[in-house]
């Protein structure tokens, strides 16, 4: 998708307004449905989530784990964003999720 112009031309848009263009994990993402610290490629999804994302930033990209947090606005109206990556260290479900019992249909749609 980076590849597209189109995106390309959205992406420059959004930053030149001040927009932060941002994200984590989700588990289909990750590499599989419900996977957690058992991902034997994790490190390699992180990477290549983060450069999806465009993180240049080193101490983000040798962490483990996608999560980030960051403050908009200006004292006394600032607001703190923290996004969680509830993946990277997970343990394996005891109980398996509503979507994989259901194959991916809820019961009540």
């Amino acid at each position: 998708q980076l590849d597209r112009t189109d995106y390309q031309e959205f992406l420059q848009n959004l930053q030149s307004s001040g927009a932060v263009i941002e994200g984590v994990f989700d588990d289909h993402d990750f590499g599989l449905n419900d996977a957690g610290k058992e991902l034997e490629i994790r490190n390699q999804s992180q990477a290549l989530f983060l450069d999806f994302l465009g993180v240049i930033d080193p101490q983000r990209r040798h962490r483990q784990g996608a999560f980030s947090s960051h403050t908009f606005g200006v004292p006394p109206r600032q607001v703190k964003v923290i996004l969680l990556d509830t993946r990277y260290h997970r343990d394996q479900h005891y109980l398996k999720s509503l979507g994989s019992v259901a194959g991916g249909r809820l019961p009540f749609s």
